[in-house]
């Protein structure tokens, strides 16, 4: 076994070095066997393309070393080749005479139960062709053990293990992108029979898995997340609620009597998405998260009566340098002082494994701790390369390439050999082109990746397109710079007809804008409107082979591209209202970086970025995503002041609420103007007509 530590009493942070990226851990829960800790990591060989993992195993006999500043060390290191490991989970109770099981999701797309302590022959539960994101067991009430794993293809997968052996029980196609979560309700009506479910494509699902041959879907929710689901859990202390954790930066609590909608949304915003949810196995009301790029957060999570709930923070464990992804709580106290628990936490690019006790009663205790805060992306990581992200489509390089040459005429001294750097980064919304944005998922698709390079520090700054950023930003980064915008209108263009209105009635309209199918349907309800992905290129060419009559595109995304000339006719904001900061390119970096603060300071436009402060304003305040048909456009008029105008509308076209504002051209007037708008367009409409999703 691992070595023990034995000493007095006391409030210790460990800081352990792993051979790979720091990827999940988990404390055995089984009595006598609760200081066993199982930490798994997962590092991709950027050269071959091969995945790694190990399984490293620690005792941590209690009460822990106060003389040790070094770390643990463990004899117990499982090599894994291309076997990198997601996630791994101790099995509850006693199976082939063991309570140390460990059952293991792979990158290798295996589904393994090991015994690292005993050294029992390791089983694997299944196998296919998509990577096993995460693992997930119970105990039926047989005895025998469920298993639950969600896949990078959507899938999810059931399997029940016993001493006859491994017994697939169902395996369906549960989300569009990759099924990051899937858990068992251990509700005691509900345990074994039902499976919670959430994926990239910000779906959220619970599904009935003892139906033959397929599950049945019990809830759907494809409205409220507007980005990934990336974790599930119940609450213990009422088996109605369940909460959920998302890449949009917020915790919903759900109440299964009535699953239409959350209860209560926490927007906490705490940087980068919420991926792993654990409540305290003693007080149920305690909840450890890890956050992404702010480190770990416990909070207090309390109901103040129907559709009620406060979340306050009671820790907060900054101290990764790089992506929170594991954490876990022991299901044990240190020594005898039932006020504290043993939490354990991995920071993933920097290969550390982290053991903390906190105190747990109270509601403003703070965790001690023996290392000072790091900074996420801190100036070690950049060169003297200016490094420019971009998405890697012909529009995306270009706004790149405009950004770079701007640069240079500003700081004669970027004119030098290798003093910039474009670097492409493909995102999920460059993947999955065959399904509609509102499908898969909304904003943040196209920028994601980005913005996750930015705040490792493989680039500098990020140029985006405005209309596809969300209204929040990833803690840790600004966007202070808008560049000139562009002509926001949209462009007609058919190699058939003239225009919009010419269009006969049946005809085919190709479109992935919701905003567009919305006023296209208002005004000319017999034209259908069809999805229609992809680059600028790539659409022109399906308009040439008949795939449809017509389509709309920004013309500042033509002009960029030089291809002007392919608009059939050019839309009025009468005809086609354009989406939120249309035209707008806007630049992000991180946040405290001097270097690149300057330089964008250099490049900001003020009057586009104001109209853009006032756009989003609008479309936050109505908790617009790509699955919502909202316009608006703000510009500054002949007197110096700030106009603004803006709709929602019912994506068949069928209601369309307008607003229209004036005030002052600054910051604030600029900003309470489109939140203004858009609480009275959201009071007119009624919350049920933003409700729009079947």
């Amino acid at each position: 076994m691992a070595s023990h530590i034995t000493n007095e009493d006391c409030t210790l942070y460990h800081e352990i070095k792993l051979d790979l990226h720091a990827d999940v851990a988990d404390w055995n829960p089984n009595p006598g066997y609760e200081g066993l800790l199982a930490a798994g990591t997962y590092q991709l060989d950027e050269t071959n393309q091969v995945r790694h993992g190990k399984l490293y195993i620690y005792d941590v006999n209690e009460p822990i070393d106060c003389n040790q500043k070094d770390g643990l060390n463990s004899s117990d290191v499982i090599d894994l080749p291309s076997q990198g490991i997601f996630d791994l989970q101790w099995v509850p109770g006693e199976l082939g005479g063991s309570q140390t099981v460990v059952a293991m999701a792979l990158a290798d797309g295996s589904v393994r139960l090991l015994d690292p302590v005993s050294g029992h022959e390791e089983v694997e539960v299944c196998t296919c062709d998509s990577m096993a994101l995460t693992i997930d067991t119970i105990r039926d009430q047989d005895g025998s053990l469920l298993c639950t794993s969600s896949f990078s293809d959507g899938g999810v997968r059931v399997f029940q293990y016993s001493n006859n052996g491994v017994h697939p029980l169902n395996d369906w196609k549960a989300h569009s992108l990759e099924a990051w979560v899937s858990v068992w309700s251990r509700v005691e009506d509900k345990k074994g029979r039902i499976v919670y479910s959430g994926g990239d494509d910000a779906l959220f699902q619970a599904w009935d898995v003892r139906i033959p041959e397929s599950p049945g879907r019990l809830f759907l929710d494809k409205k409220t997340h507007q980005a990934g689901v990336c974790c599930i859990s119940e609450m213990e202390s009422d088996p109605n609620i369940i909460l959920t954790g998302s890449y949009d930066e917020c915790i919903r609590i759900w109440d299964w009597r009535n699953s239409s909608r959350p209860v209560c949304t926490l927007e906490h915003r705490t940087g980068g998405g919420v991926w792993r949810l654990k409540p305290h196995p003693k007080d149920p009301r305690l909840l450890l998260t890890a956050c992404m790029y702010n480190g770990f957060l416990v909070y207090r999570i309390a109901s103040q009566g129907e559709d009620a709930w406060t979340m306050e923070e009671c820790e907060h464990y900054p101290h990764q340098q790089t992506l929170a992804y594991g954490a876990s709580w022991s299901h044990r106290q240190p020594g005898q002082d039932h006020s504290r628990s043993l939490v354990a936490t991995c920071s993933f690019y920097d290969n550390l494994l982290h053991i903390c006790i906190m105190k747990s009663s109270g509601t403003s205790a703070r965790a001690q701790r023996v290392v000072a805060t790091r900074v996420y992306a801190a100036s070690s990581v950049q060169t003297q390369t200016l490094k420019i992200g971009t998405r890697g489509s012909p529009l995306a390089l270009a706004q790149a390439y405009l950004t770079r040459d701007l640069l240079k005429a500003q700081f004669p001294q970027l004119n030098e050999e290798g003093a910039l750097e474009i670097v492409i980064i493909k995102t999920t919304g460059d993947k999955v082109l065959g399904q509609p944005l509102a499908d898969i998922g909304g904003k943040g698709l196209f920028t994601k990746e980005i913005d996750d390079a930015l705040l490792d520090g493989r680039i500098d700054i990020a140029v985006h397109s405005m209309k596809d950023v969300p209204t929040y930003l990833p803690p840790g980064t600004v966007l202070p710079c808008n560049l000139p915008r562009e002509d926001v209108r949209d462009v007609f263009i058919s190699p058939k007809y003239s225009s919009l209105a010419e269009l006969p009635k049946g005809s085919v309209v190709g479109s992935a804008s919701l905003r567009r199918q919305a006023q296209i349907l208002a005004k000319n309800p017999g034209l259908e409107v069809i999805n229609f992905r992809g680059n600028v290129q790539s659409r022109l060419r399906k308009l040439d082979e008949g795939v449809c009559d017509a389509t709309l595109l920004a013309y500042a995304g033509l002009r960029r591209l030089d291809l002007a000339d392919k608009a059939t006719a050019i839309l009025s904001e009468d005809e086609m209202l354009p989406a939120v900061a249309q035209g707008a390119i806007g630049i992000a970096c991180r946040d405290g970086d001097d270097r690149s603060l300057e330089a964008l300071a250099a490049l900001n436009h003020e009057e586009t970025r104001l109209a853009v402060v006032c756009e989003r304003a609008f479309l936050a305040a109505l908790d617009g995503s790509c699955r919502t048909p909202i316009a608006g456009i703000a510009r500054k008029t002949e007197d110096g002041k700030m106009s603004f105008r803006g709709l929602v509308a019912k994506v068949d076209g069928s209601r369309v609420v307008e607003t229209s504002r004036v005030g002052e051209m600054n910051e604030l007037s600029a900003f309470e103007m489109g939140k203004e708008a858009g609480q009275a367009v959201r009071a007119e409409a009624g919350e049920d007509f933003l409700d729009w999703t079947e």
